[in-house]
């Protein structure tokens, strides 16, 4: 899956992939920042917190693995995201 994903990605602009990942960095960081009531709590509506899965998800590691390779395949430079 890792192959197409990148295939994906690959067709993305540079601006686009820096995007995308500085969102997965924000995503990231903030699930870290979180309490486990805090994330139950994001669980519902009207919650004031956000909380976007990135410890739960399995596709997440997978979608910034990717995004990573094209942008340093593409010379882009940028922080990994430690998952």
């Amino acid at each position: 899956m890792e192959d197409t994903l990148e295939k994906y990605y690959a067709s993305f602009t540079e601006k686009s992939l820096k995007e995308l990942h500085e969102g997965a960095t924000r995503a990231y960081d903030n699930d870290r920042n979180l309490t486990p009531q805090q994330k139950d709590s994001a669980r519902y509506f009207g919650s004031p917190f956000a909380y976007y899965g990135t410890d739960e998800e399995k596709d997440w590691p997978e979608h910034v693995e990717a995004i990573e390779n094209v942008m340093k395949e593409k010379g882009i430079s940028f922080t990994r995201i430690i998952r």
